[in-house]
């Protein structure tokens, strides 16, 4: 017997083919984009490449098995006139509702049960253990799950794309980049900005962040570096916390990132984890302990999700994908919008619907994706998406609108006109992390959103502004940091598939963080917001600005 190989088990329509309806003749056949370099490229790296598809067709008396054999024979021939080799075709003939009595019955071989892949497995000594399956639908995951090999939910677009992200994620690194071009200022200011993240700001916040004595993190601390303590503790900051110390364990940033996060774990769902007897998180919690705010928001439960699959990612403790999942099922039932995504609170606190704890939601679900592998997340991130497409992005002045009203039209007041360039900039990366997740193409939101931002975001001394209008006009002249740390991590991705001018602008970014808001007014704090003068507006540090920074400075990482 041969050594045993890894397999790709693919999917017929809908991964390879482009899914008609019973397609069985080949003049029906549309290659899905990049599914014979996907195939190819299998070979290449030494897979073996399995099709397995369910032929319903058959048992419904659409066609007979000797058209699937054909078919598969012109299929597999075309593909290898092009350098892509099929080892194997497996189909299933049977539905248990079928009209022909033949193929009426429940089968094994039929996904999602695992029948094809185990046969596969056996005929060509497969190493289950490296190998893994692309589908289009739920059942081709299942079907993969119940073999007891992964499975990557394939949403459309290249297919060569996704394989490459489907490959990174089996190796646990990041995904290969089409680099376009390097980048050398980035890469001149990577060591300052990293040493102080990792030798500054970690172990201090790590250490003076830390509310010893009643859990979880401080809330703020004030220019000189100690608590603010007569101020509530927010979900939000919490887990945004949360998740710093648990990425930059992964990151072998902070050496005791696993104690940390564990102690911030056990506070966050002992404390705000429906203290009050009822489903949710609390929106915060009192000085002395007591819930100062019980709403449901869905901004803080957005982190609280995100800071949930950022632990799981670090710990692999199941029992917090528990307490993720029965926060989604909350918001679904609790706070479902009939007109789509979310409200924003219950009890609601206006009648204004925003996009930003939806953003933040999307983000959490991608996180959750990538933790687990598990396609659900996907799916539910799949429908957010959705939602930005048809109601938040706005196609005609290409600009994200941030208040709605409860039907998502953008308000019909002044507010309905603000756009925030820093919210175009965090989408920009959110959208390019989910095309890698899903094969999706985002391009034509991407580029006028990244645009709109960098042509009007700006203010004649290089800083990006808070707000303006659809029309590029200052609203808000005021700058804070984080719009600065979203610039960056969207030109690193922009720039890595070719949008000219990225370096300089993430390193114009990363001038006016250095220069203005880190380091600054201790070595190991920050300054939040300044005024058109440089002045500062807030007299304190929130610990809430940490995320923004480290994000920023893991994206600068991963590319110097």
């Amino acid at each position: 017997m041969s050594h045993a190989r890894p397999a790709v088990f693919l999917d017929r329509d809908g991964v390879l083919n482009v899914d008609h309806g019973y397609v069985h003749r080949p003049e029906q056949v549309e290659w899905i984009p990049g599914a014979i370099e996907t195939v190819r490229r299998l070979n290449d790296l030494g897979y073996r490449v399995v099709v397995i598809t369910n032929q319903a067709g058959v048992a419904h008396g659409h066609y007979g098995e000797d058209s699937v054999h054909a078919l598969h024979a012109w299929m597999r021939d075309q593909l290898a006139a092009r350098g892509a080799i099929i080892d194997a075709f497996y189909h299933c003939p049977y539905h248990p509702e079928g009209r022909v009595a033949q193929f009426r019955r429940h089968h094994v071989d039929r996904k999602p049960g695992p029948g094809m892949i185990l046969r596969a497995c056996v005929d060509f000594a497969i190493d289950k253990d490296a190998s893994f399956l692309i589908g289009d639908k739920e059942t081709d995951v299942a079907a993969a799950r119940a073999a007891g090999i992964p499975g990557f939910l394939f949403g459309g677009g290249n297919l060569l794309r996704f394989l490459e992200t489907c490959l990174a994620q089996r190796g646990r690194i990041e995904p290969p980049i089409e680099m376009v071009g390097a980048f050398p200022r980035v890469c001149a200011a990577r060591p300052r900005m990293l040493d102080w993240m990792r030798n500054e700001a970690l172990p201090f916040w790590g250490r003076a962040g830390v509310d010893w004595q009643r859990g979880g993190f401080h809330e703020r601390l004030d220019l000189t570096g100690r608590p603010v303590e007569h101020v509530p503790k927010r979900l939000m900051v919490q887990a945004r916390q949360l998740y710093v110390y648990c990425h930059a364990g992964l990151l072998g940033w902070y050496a005791d990132a696993r104690q940390l996060a564990d102690r911030s774990v056990e506070y966050l769902l002992a404390s705000f984890y429906g203290p009050d007897g009822t489903p949710g998180f609390v929106h915060s919690l009192a000085p002395d302990g007591g819930i100062a705010d019980p709403t449901r928001d869905l901004y803080g439960h957005a982190f609280a999700l995100f800071g949930l699959a950022w632990y799981h990612r670090l710990s692999r403790d199941s029992e917090v994908l528990k307490v993720a999942n029965a926060t989604l099922a909350f918001l679904d039932e609790e706070l479902g919008s009939r007109y789509g995504g979310y409200g924003d609170a219950k009890p609601p606190r206006d009648v204004v619907r925003r996009q930003n704890p939806h953003m933040h939601l999307f983000e959490a679900l991608l996180a959750l994706h990538a933790a687990t592998e598990d396609t659900k997340y996907l799916a539910r991130a799949v429908d957010l998406f959705k939602l930005f497409a048809s109601r938040f992005f706005q196609p005609a002045s290409g600009t994200l609108a941030e208040y709605f009203g409860e039907d998502l039209r953008p308000l019909s007041d002044s507010r309905g006109r603000i756009t925030e360039p820093g919210h175009h900039y965090e989408w920009v990366w959110l959208l390019r992390k989910f095309a890698l997740a899903s094969g999706t193409d985002v391009e034509r939101y991407c580029g006028p959103l990244y645009d709109h931002a960098d042509r009007y975001g700006w203010d004649a001394e290089g800083f990006v502004v808070d707000e303006i209008d659809g029309d590029g006009r200052v609203l808000k002249s005021s700058r804070r940091s984080w719009p600065h740390a979203e610039c960056v991590r969207a030109s690193i991705l922009e720039g890595e598939r070719g949008r000219p001018g990225c370096d300089e602008r993430a390193a114009r970014a990363l001038a006016r963080l250095s220069e203005t808001f880190v380091g600054r007014p201790i070595p190991a704090g920050f300054i939040d917001h300044v005024d058109h003068a440089g002045a500062p507006i807030v007299a304190m540090m929130p610990a809430s600005t940490l995320y923004h920074l480290f994000g920023a400075l893991a994206e600068v990482a991963r590319v110097g």
